[in-house]
């Protein structure tokens, strides 16, 4: 786990299940993947966004969504290469 800020990102990790109104809950945490840049972490945590804004002219701070992953629930991350696009 040693990706450095703002990397992009592949993480496979254990997440919560909230159950509501349902006769069987699941009794595990399910395993789920995201991919997105490193923006901060901590000891305890990694916070990894996955959809943000350019900051330009207009916008000078981008703003984004993401999520905060317990370090102790990832199983899996690597960094991967940031591709760049021309003429779009």
């Amino acid at each position: 786990m040693a990706s450095p800020e703002g990397s992009p990102v592949h993480v496979r990790y254990k997440d919560h299940v909230l159950y509501k109104n349902i006769k069987q809950p699941i009794e595990e945490a399910v395993e789920r993947e995201t991919i997105g840049w490193l923006t901060k972490q901590t000891d305890e945590i990694m916070l990894i966004e996955h959809d943000r804004t350019i900051p330009n002219a207009q916008i000078p701070s981008g703003s984004g969504s993401g999520l905060l992953i317990l370090k102790s629930c990832i199983l899996k991350i690597h960094e991967l290469p940031l591709q760049t696009q021309t003429g779009i």
